[in-house]
């Protein structure tokens, strides 16, 4: 008999119809230890298998190593996605630049005003010169800094 879960595996046929809840459930708690959580892939939102260590590492998760290779979190904690040509560039600017329509110069910054830098929501980002960008906030750390 196959699982109802759509796992593909099959269950043992039980001898009484009362029992037969017992082997899905034993089918299914086997395959939770063996197998940890259901998560969503980051890049394509297709649902993964984690083991229970894997959580402890890290918070985003990948189907496949080419889901992994093409959007991923940098050093910095910004997500960066590789374009054809081979080099990586912060979400957040390719965002910005569809925004306004035209490439972003390197002066310019993108700047997230929840202060998230995984949150690329266009309504959550402002784009600011690189002085206006490094004065807003030596403002804000002058403004914690005397509370």
């Amino acid at each position: 008999m196959k699982c109802k879960c759509g796992c593909g595996k099959n269950i043992l046929k039980a001898k009484f119809p009362s029992q037969q809840g017992h082997f899905i459930r034993w089918h299914h708690n086997r395959l939770q230890k063996k197998l940890g959580k259901v998560v969503l892939c980051f890049t394509c939102g297709k649902k993964v298998y984690k083991k229970k260590y894997q959580f402890k590492r890290t918070k985003k998760f990948f189907c496949s190593f080419k889901c992994r290779k093409y959007r991923h979190i940098d050093s910095m904690g910004y997500i960066a996605i590789r374009m054809p040509n081979g080099k990586r560039i912060r979400e957040h600017r390719i965002i910005m630049s569809k925004i306004i329509k035209r490439p972003l110069k390197k002066t310019e910054h993108v700047h997230h005003k929840n202060g998230d830098t995984c949150d690329n929501r266009p309504q959550n980002l402002k784009l600011m010169t690189e002085s206006s960008h490094h004065r807003f906030h030596a403002i804000q750390y002058h403004n914690r800094k005397k509370k």
